[in-house]
C-alpha cells in the first residue's frame, strides 16, 4: 500500500492555498520515497512547499521537492546501515569506575567506599568519571550523531502518521 494523504483543513490567501495534511506511511516503503501529487493533496496545479513535524513513530518526514517524493528518515544518522524496522534507537553506555580527586590526588580508589574518604573538612570534590547504568538495565546498540538515514526499502510504515502543512496552487 502506498503513502496516503488526507486533507484535514484548507486555507486560502493571495492565490496560494495551504492545506493541513495527515500522511499515513506505506506498508512497504520504497527506497527514495513515495510520490505525492498536487491532486493527492487537494491542489489544482502544483505543490510549492511542504513543512512537516516529527512522525508518530519518531521518524523524520522530508519532502523532496525536486523529485516530488515524501521520504522517511531515522534520526540516528551516521550508522553504516538503515534499520529494517521502526524502533527507538538504543544507546551504548560504557560503565566506568569513579575516581574522586581531592587536591590533585586520587582520594578514593575505584570500588572503595567514598563515605570514609571524604569528610566535612574536604574542601572540594571533582568527579572525573561516573558509573552509569540505564534505567531498566543495560542498553545495546549505538546512537551515532550525523545525518538521518533513509528508512530501508520494504519497511512497514503503515503505523506511522505525520501532520504536514502543504502550500500549493
Amino acid at each position: 500500500m502506498a503513502t496516503t494523504a488526507t486533507v484535514t483543513a484548507r486555507l486560502a490567501s493571495s492565490g496560494t492555498r495551504a492545506h493541513l495534511i495527515t500522511i499515513t506511511g506505506p506498508a512497504s516503503y520504497v527506497a527514495g520515497g513515495d510520490a505525492l501529487t498536487a491532486a493527492q493533496l487537494g491542489f489544482g496545479n502544483e505543490i510549492t512547499q511542504i513543512q512537516s513535524a516529527v512522525t508518530s513513530t519518531g521518524l523524520l518526514a522530508v519532502w523532496d521537492k525536486t523529485n516530488g517524493k515524501l521520504q522517511f528518515f531515522y534520526p540516528t544518522g551516521g550508522a553504516a546501515t538503515s534499520p529494517a524496522s521502526v524502533a527507538d534507537p538504543a544507546t551504548t553506555i560504557t560503565p566506568v569506575n569513579p575516581t574522586i580527586i581531592i587536591g590533585g590526588t586520587a582520594a578514593v580508589a575505584a570500588g572503595a567506599s567514598t563515605a570514609s574518604a571524604v569528610d566535612a573538612t574536604t574542601p572540594s570534590v571533582v568527579l572525573t568519571s561516573v558509573t552509569a547504568t540505564p534505567q531498566g538495565g543495560s542498553a545495546t546498540g549505538t546512537l551515532t550523531p550525523g545525518r538521518g538515514k533513509e528508512v530501508k526499502a520494504a519497511t512497514d510504515l503503515s503505523g506511522t502518521t505525520v501532520v504536514m502543512l502543504a502550500l500549493g496552487i
